[in-house]
């Protein structure tokens, strides 16, 4: 999401970011999203491009936006309903940011900007060295790598 929206602030020319961002846009543009954020799967929202995804997002943001806008005109004139509507569209919001946070970011990596290139941000992931005995994902691990008795 960094490096695209960095992308657009430089204006990069002759590598070609421009074209795959436009490509990008376009695509986003011909799927059929869903009217229902929660509808939309993150898992496969998780393995496509961070420029389609930012692109989907996007927009998935602008309707929801527009949807909330015109429920809260509604019943703008009954607090009650207004409150409710508010509620409901928070707590709905705040349930698909925390599967998408879950499904984006399963370790809760940092990330760090490195070699003062501002467009860009790496995250380094460190797996440390299994141990014999130590417990992994619920099973025992043995010397080897084998889990019988041998």
């Amino acid at each position: 999401f960094q490096e695209r929206a960095a992308s657009k602030r430089g204006g990069r020319d002759g590598d070609g970011e421009e074209d795959d961002d436009s490509d990008d846009e376009d695509l986003v543009s011909q799927l059929a999203l869903p009217s229902d954020v929660t509808e939309i799967d993150v898992t496969v929202l998780a393995t496509l491009p961070p420029s389609v995804q930012f692109d989907i997002m996007q927009k998935l943001r602008d309707e929801q936006f527009n949807q909330n806008r015109l429920k809260f005109q509604e019943v703008a004139t009954d607090a009650t309903a207004f409150s409710q509507t508010q509620m409901a569209a928070y707590l709905k919001a705040s349930a698909f940011r925390r599967k998408l946070d879950t499904i984006r970011d399963p370790n809760k990596a940092e990330s760090k900007k490195l070699a003062n290139d501002s467009g860009r941000e790496y995250i380094y992931r460190f797996d440390p060295p299994v141990v014999e005995g130590q417990r992994v994902s619920g099973e025992q691990v043995a010397d080897g790598g084998s889990e019988g008795g041998q």
